[in-house]
């Protein structure tokens, strides 16, 4: 006796109504996994370590995932650090016009992104060429306390 599956009009629906991606997230390799036990055959029931298999791969896909927004946070903390770390230096800025040249009054974080302000306009710390700060007194101190430690 052959059993064929039998697909749900419903679930059909739903798998159309999502929006098309080039890449499959963790919640459509579930989805898939799901409707293949719901239409597999009763009579010769999947394999048990090609479940287990499958079930490590969807694992694997999560703490990947997981790893992709941590690392996402990790280099928007470091923008931020590399942004704050501008302020009060002497810095060059390639723009659309030329190179602007003077110091880094303030930075601003939006959803836009990271932008340092010389001379009261914003730009994109990215286009920043060249760093050329004086030390603080602050540094300077601390340079010489190394320098006589060493």
């Amino acid at each position: 006796m052959q059993v064929n599956s039998v697909s749900n009009n419903s679930t059909e629906s739903s798998i159309t109504a999502r929006e098309t991606t080039s890449t499959l997230d963790k919640e459509a390799f579930l989805m898939l996994l799901i409707e293949q036990l719901k239409n597999q055959d009763p009579m010769n029931p999947q394999d048990s370590t090609e479940f287990i298999s499958q079930m490590s791969q969807f694992s694997i896909l999560e703490q990947l995932t997981n790893l992709n927004d941590t690392m996402s946070e990790l280099v928007k903390t470091q923008k931020v650090v590399e942004a704050t770390g501008l302020l009060g230096q002497q810095v060059n800025v390639a723009t659309d016009d030329g190179t602007v040249s003077g110091e880094v009054e303030k930075v601003t974080f939006s959803e836009n992104g990271i932008l340092v302000y010389v001379d009261g306009i914003g730009y994109d710390p990215e286009n920043v060429t060249e760093i050329s700060g004086s030390e603080s007194p602050v540094q300077n101190e601390q340079l010489t306390q190394l320098n006589n430690t060493v």
